[in-house]
């Protein structure tokens, strides 16, 4: 009989626990033994006994000794204590990957057609069972100590992307996230200020799944981007996907770069609506934002809903901060006119986000986006004049005013002027559901602040 397996499965006979906490699995054992285990974790399952009983277990078994089968992997050698399990576990399955390696290597010598690459992962599995077992604790660390750690937020642009973090730029197809996804990657390399926003200058990488290089070349052309590197599609060498055994890649991109995905679709071809697929894809993503690179990726919305990105929810419930670009009319209404390209754009945070909220106007010029006024800007300067001179007016009297002296009838425009000088302008508080809703000039407030 062989020790290891004699020590592992009596001591999952006397503590059957003991198979919760250890990675094995009905291939690590032959014969009867593999047949005694999978009536042990057969019993666990259904039953969660303390022990188990080896009369019923062999029972089940039948065929001729089987009651002194099982009884002989009782006695008093076995070991129940779990770390010396672990250990065993560990030496056993590294038994068997050495032999699975040497029956392959052997098995290639006859054939005349050794290929070391094809032995690499089990080699690989056999170094990882090497590694020495550490205590949990010594993994992890106290608040204690995490808060003596001189970590803060940086922004990438300042207000709108995050730095070392994973953002998702939704909007509808042929909206222009590209132009922006071009103009924020000039800027950030040159460090200067874009849509009124300062930047940090990084190396910035600009991965191309989606545009024609002809297209691309033109915007280039228009916009500048000398010192951005691209990956293009096709390149002799296009970016891996990001579902392919290659996306280790783009962990090797430079430490504090900028990485700029267009489209998040396009990088793959998992299905986007299976949040599954979605979440492997956005996990890849998150374990290259721990290099020290931050992620931005453009992504389709539908255009019956262009605040609504596409696929499943896991896109966005597992970004870090979403960001939108749409159209809107002058009361922040979204609107669907493709032929108003003059027209007023909406660019800021729209749902999720581990950041601050933060929005601006845009329009587009035919050679990219520039930074345009609030369309509002003047109303909610005349209101917040109001509140100052009126502290703790009302929400019900604030709205009667702007309603009879600035002739804003419709309530749901109110709501988003009261909405968008909120936290800027001034501020708001209601002590509880049955008491009204009353505005406060803000501490912070500069009256010119856009």
């Amino acid at each position: 009989m062989n020790e290891l397996n004699h020590s592992i499965l009596g001591a999952l006979l006397l503590n059957p626990s003991l198979i919760d906490e250890a990675d094995l699995s009905p291939d690590d054992f032959s014969d009867r033994e593999r047949e005694l285990f999978i009536l042990i974790a057969e019993e666990w399952k259904s039953n969660h006994p303390k022990a188990i009983d080896e009369i019923k277990i062999a029972g089940k078994m039948g065929g001729d000794g089987a009651v002194s089968f099982v009884s002989s992997y009782l006695d008093g050698s076995i070991k129940i204590d779990p770390a010396i399990f672990q250990s065993r576990v560990r030496e056993l399955k590294k038994k068997n990957l050495t032999k699975e390696i040497l029956s392959s290597i052997q098995s290639q010598a006859r054939s005349g057609n050794l290929d070391l690459d094809s032995i690499r992962p089990g080699l690989d599995k056999y170094d990882r069972l090497s590694q020495p077992v550490r205590d949990i604790l010594d993994l992890l660390k106290p608040g204690e100590l995490l808060k003596k750690l001189d970590l803060n937020i940086d922004w990438t642009v300042e207000g709108l992307i995050p730095a070392q973090a994973v953002t998702v730029l939704h909007g509808p197809g042929g909206i222009g996230k590209s132009w922006v996804g071009l103009q924020i990657a000039e800027a950030v390399f040159e460090g200067k200020p874009i849509f009124g926003r300062a930047t940090k200058s990084v190396p910035v990488v600009f991965i191309d799944f989606e545009n024609p290089l002809p297209v691309l070349v033109e915007r280039i052309n228009k916009i500048g981007c000398d010192g951005v590197f691209f990956w293009h599609l096709g390149f002799e060498q296009p970016p891996p996907r990001l579902d392919s055994d290659d996306w280790h890649i783009y962990k090797n991109l430079p430490s504090g770069s900028l990485a700029i995905i267009d489209s998040l679709r396009s990088s793959h071809n998992l299905d986007e609506n299976s949040s599954r697929d979605m979440a492997l894809i956005m996990n890849r993503l998150k374990e290259v934002r721990e290099k020290s690179i931050t992620i931005l990726c453009l992504h389709h919305t539908s255009k019956a809903d262009q605040k609504t990105y596409r696929g499943s929810s896991a896109i966005v419930d597992l970004a870090d901060h979403t960001l939108s670009l749409y159209r809107i009319n002058e009361a922040y209404e979204e609107i669907d006119d493709e032929a108003n390209e003059g027209g007023l754009f909406y660019f800021g945070n729209q749902g999720k986000s581990r950041y601050e909220s933060n929005s601006i106007f845009l329009s587009f010029t035919g050679q990219g986006f520039e930074l345009a006024p609030d369309p509002n800007i003047k109303a909610i300067q005349q209101i917040n004049t109001y509140i100052i001179n009126h502290p703790e007016i009302t929400q019900k009297e604030l709205r009667q005013w702007i309603s009879e002296e600035l002739g804003i009838k419709k309530i749901q425009r109110i709501l988003k002027l009261l909405e968008r000088g909120e936290g800027r302008f001034w501020i708001s508080k209601q002590e509880s559901r049955n008491r009204p809703k009353i505005y406060l000039p803000f501490s912070g407030n500069t009256a010119g602040n856009t």
